[in-house]
């Protein structure tokens, strides 16, 4: 079997297939301190998102949280537009982080995003009905917060990295 050979040009007709032009790729890294005092529901902010992102990943490792067995993704109102859940769980939904993840046996950040969705703009995930980053003016939100939220934490400390792709203009 022949190794195809990828061309800049093939993939950026890839990306403008996607409604986005003049983009890179985005690589976002937090890492989150799980303190043994947090409990269940404890929100952590893995970063905000430009309404016209596209995420094409999100890879999470931890060390062992021992109990830690639930854990969601989610996408918040920024603070500054109060915050509030849009989907707590729209990304992943019931991680598991009670043993370490390593790189290269990270747990996948986005596995409940369908595949009729992969290739939407955050704000269409938020079911907005235009683009809030062309229309700064108005008021309208420009970034979403992306949340991990714990359902059940645990009763160890421990860390939690996250990689976040994505496209946006």
């Amino acid at each position: 079997m022949a190794i195809e050979v990828i061309k800049k040009t093939d993939y950026q007709k890839e990306v403008n297939t996607l409604g986005v032009s003049g983009t890179g790729l985005k690589v976002l890294r937090k890492t989150i301190p799980i303190a043994a005092a947090d409990s269940n529901t404890s929100k952590f902010l893995i970063a905000q998102i430009p309404a016209n992102a596209i995420l094409l990943d999100i890879k999470v490792r931890c060390t062992a949280l021992t109990g830690g067995t639930d854990f969601d993704i989610g996408l918040y109102d920024a603070v500054d537009f109060g915050g509030e859940v849009i989907d707590a769980d729209l990304f992943a939904d019931g991680l598991d982080l009670s043993s370490a993840k390593a790189r290269g046996a990270e747990l996948s950040g986005i596995a409940e995003l369908s595949l009729a969705n992969g290739a939407k703009k955050v704000f269409q995930l938020a079911n907005e009905n235009s683009d809030p980053v062309r229309a700064l003016s108005s008021g309208e939100r420009t970034v979403y917060d992306l949340v991990l939220t714990a359902n059940t934490i645990g009763t160890a400390a421990g860390t939690v990295e996250v990689d976040v792709y994505f496209i946006a203009s």
